[in-house]
């Protein structure tokens, strides 16, 4: 779901009306679950690149007392090295990195391990390198 490569899970949650989402760390762990809205008493997902962008998306069946419908749920993923958020990939991003990391902010663990260390600037540089979508 996230594009790391590492299958993630989702499942639908019947009684919330929600689908959980739980990414895969790589390392055998899994991030906590993140809810997102579906339509009532959804009880199946499918899981496919339904808008045709190259991220998998969310299909879940939802069923109402005489209405069957379904729930789209497009991958809205981030760039996750545009760190001001301007939708550009620039020299501010690496300043944003730099003063995360100078206050010990967590948000700039980029490698998902719970420390800032000189890996956090490594799995930046990759993002950045790569560029976004």
């Amino acid at each position: 779901m996230d594009g790391d490569g590492d299958p993630d899970l989702a499942a639908a949650s019947l009684e919330s009306s929600s689908v959980s989402v739980v990414l895969n760390n790589g390392d055998g762990t899994f991030t906590t679950e993140t809810l997102y809205d579906a339509g009532n008493l959804n009880s199946s997902v499918a899981i496919d690149d339904l808008d045709g962008d190259g991220d998998l998306d969310v299909a879940t069946t939802n069923f109402s007392t005489g209405v069957n419908t379904v729930s789209v749920l497009l991958n809205q993923c981030a760039c996750s090295p545009d760190l001001d958020g301007d939708g550009m990939l620039t020299v501010f991003d690496f300043l944003v990195l730099q003063n995360l990391f100078a206050t010990g902010d967590l948000a700039a663990d980029l490698d998902g391990d719970g420390e800032l260390t000189i890996l956090d600037f490594l799995a930046f540089q990759n993002a950045f390198a790569a560029g976004c979508p």
